[in-house]
């Protein structure tokens, strides 16, 4: 879903949910049965679905109504009023509206608590299960209603509809995944079999090799923790122009060449990194591409033959049983998608037999959130909030980018004047651009500098590592890699090595990179973004069958 529309709030509001008079009952017996299955957090859910059931639902029968008024009346006195005893709470409901039906209720109410074990355990469960998806009357009225105005033409056009439709179904999707993340919630805990299980999965997880992507760099590898981790959330900060995008394409690349043999969750699907991007379209990032694997000269100078030879060759860009990962690229205009329309992009690619083991996305600014946001800090929030979630959901990393401020740049160009060196290193936290939440829900993040060694023209990428959720080397939280002389567009692999290229520190004789004077100068062309609704897509298998 990739149109623009209206955003529609999720208001809670009262809604009609039914019991019949024998579940009113049993609830009543609920609220007054002494059990330690009964905690306070029961008593609070039960309390926050009554509080949204409409009292209209009700009306004409005075049997149900006097239950009802009951049942919020108890549940205040033992909730905000923290009555315990029975008499005093009885008294706190009795009405002279229902003075008949409550003498009726109070005179059968050791009736009602006769429940056992079991009989709490499912009320419990339906409280539960009722309160978690209380969002569906609120959005079935909202389709309803949506609906009946494409009956009685009461709209301009039928894109009005349409686009209220897919706002309507674009929320009630987000309201279920949430709920579904609620219902996967893992837990732990002591008890024999809980915590046997719980802990064999663990460490089961924690083995599996298919759980961490390799990059081509020893020093990335070992400050990642091993390499990127499923569930986890990775952000890359840099200046504008910094190699970000390069850094990310360069990720979709190195998960292909160096993770032979991963093993999809699911049988029978090939595993697949997904790279979207909204920064640079898809003839830029396959420009980009061809540089970065086969050769720096301009893509223009060889015939498409040329190119998809060396490719294949050259550039490692092909489907093997051996090398099986494919490598799928879509391109999406600024704001054009939100989080949301992720789930369902890496949904069709499983349902064409593609598993997306890595989602890499180009860059967190572009992208709207599916909460609605005030400004653009909490818009950034909600982002990698959500990006966040995909990751745990979907279990896999999620590697993304995101800008450092004006104060980053002033920083580096103050060292550059001060004649300083590890330029990096004073980069940090504060210049992580309008939200601190950018780093707050990433499980790691690093800061990203292009820099020069005079003595040999050699361009460094520098690595700064400012934050690690998850067990990571203390150690070597800074280092540089070399790019291939001549060029900063190709790092230099070292993962076959028997040492890492990396350096851990800039000698006095490295110079930062004056990124302005570069600013617009790419390997690709550049060429004007068009607004659509189209997406371009680039698939490396679709590609290369083709070709054959």
């Amino acid at each position: 879903m990739t149109s623009k529309f209206k955003v529609i709030d999720y208001e809670p509001k009262k809604i009609a949910l039914k019991f019949d008079i024998s579940m009113l009952n049993m609830l009543i017996g609920y609220l007054f049965k002494k059990s330690t299955q009964i905690t306070r957090k029961a008593l609070n859910n039960m309390k926050r679905l009554f509080d949204v059931i409409d009292e209209q639902a009700y009306e004409g029968n005075e049997q149900l109504e006097a239950r009802l008024y009951f049942i919020k009346r108890a549940l205040k006195a033992k909730v905000e009023q923290g009555m315990e005893n029975d008499d005093v709470i009885i008294n706190y409901c009795k009405t002279d509206t229902y003075n008949r039906e409550i003498e009726e209720i109070v005179k059968n109410l050791e009736l009602y608590k006769r429940i056992n074990y079991e009989e709490i355990k499912y009320i419990n469960k339906a409280i539960e299960d009722r309160l978690k998806y209380v969002y569906l009357f609120y959005y079935k009225d909202k389709l309803y209603s949506t609906i009946e105005r494409l009956d009685t033409g009461d709209y301009d056009n039928f894109k009005e509809i349409n686009d209220e439709m897919e706002t309507i179904c674009s929320k009630l999707i987000s309201e279920m995944r949430k709920a579904r993340i609620l219902e996967n919630v893992d837990t732990f805990s002591l008890d024999n079999e809980i915590f046997d299980n719980a802990v064999t999965d663990i460490v089961n997880q924690l083995k599996d090799p298919s759980n961490i992507l390799k990059t081509g760099i020893k020093q990335l590898n070992y400050n990642l923790g091993g390499g990127y981790h499923s569930k986890r959330l990775y952000v890359y900060l840099g200046l504008p122009a910094g190699f970000k995008s390069g850094l990310l394409l360069k990720t979709a690349i190195d998960i292909k060449k160096y993770n032979k043999g991963i093993k999809t969750k699911k049988a029978g699907k090939k595993p697949c990194v997904l790279l979207i991007t909204m920064e640079n379209t898809v003839q830029e990032t396959v420009e980009r591409l061809f540089n970065m694997t086969v050769t720096p000269d301009d893509i223009k100078n060889f015939t498409p033959k040329q190119v998809i030879k060396r490719l294949r060759e050259e550039g490692q860009m092909t489907l093997t049983d051996e090398e099986d990962i494919d490598i799928i690229i879509k391109y999406y205009p600024n704001m054009s998608i939100d989080t949301t329309d992720l789930y369902t992009i890496i949904d069709d690619l499983l349902d064409d037999d593609k598993e997306v083991i890595a989602l890499i996305f180009d860059y967190i600014k572009r992208i709207r959130s599916t909460e609605k946001a005030r400004d653009e800090k909490e818009q950034l929030k909600h982002v990698t909030n959500e990006l966040h979630a995909l990751a745990i959901e979907k279990n896999i990393p999620v590697i993304t980018a995101h800008q450092l401020n004006r104060q980053g740049a002033a920083t580096i160009d103050a060292a550059m004047m001060n004649n300083k060196e590890d330029l990096a290193r004073f980069l940090g936290r504060a210049n992580t651009g309008t939200a601190w939440e950018v780093i707050e829900n990433a499980d790691w993040a690093c800061v990203l500098n292009v820099e020069q060694k005079k003595s040999t023209s050699q361009y460094y990428l520098t690595f700064k590592r400012i934050k690690a959720r998850y067990k990571c080397p203390e150690g070597l939280g800074y280092f540089n890699h070399p790019f291939e002389m001549g060029g900063k567009i190709r790092l230099i692999d070292d993962y076959d090595l028997e040492e890492s290229l990396s350096e851990d520190s800039l000698r006095s004789d490295f110079e930062g990179v004056d990124l302005s004077e570069n600013k617009g100068k790419r390997t690709a062309t550049k060429r004007e973004i068009v607004e659509d609704d189209a997406e371009d897509i680039f698939d490396f298998a679709s590609s290369i069958n083709r070709s054959r």
